[in-house]
């Protein structure tokens, strides 16, 4: 991953895949391991504390978008699509931009 990022995705993006990015994720749009799958999580809890003030450090909700996006779940890409304003510029790049993540909507 970058080493441009800010403190906060890194910390982000670290509790995503505190297995050390390596596990499989077999079947998922969004990625192959937990490091590709990683920033999609990353980006949903920057939204998710945008919409709604929450900490996007907190444990529970990362690891319920890390099951969303291992689980190769549709609504990750909807809200990313929708709500891509709220995506640092960081991670719109690691994701590709928008025009690749509106390909992997359902």
């Amino acid at each position: 991953m970058s080493d441009t990022l800010s403190p906060l995705t890194r910390s982000i993006l670290d509790r995503c895949t505190g297995d050390g990015g390596h596990l499989r994720v077999p079947c998922s749009r969004y990625g192959s391991t937990g490091e590709d799958v990683a920033p999609y999580a990353a980006a949903l809890a920057y939204v998710f504390a945008d919409a709604n003030g929450e900490d996007p450090l907190d444990g529970d909700l990362l690891d319920g978008f890390m099951s969303a996006v291992v689980n190769d779940h549709g609504d990750p890409a909807d809200l990313l699509v929708e709500c891509w304003h709220a995506v640092p510029v960081e991670l719109r790049r690691m994701l590709g931009g928008l025009r690749e993540v509106r390909k992997l909507r359902d």
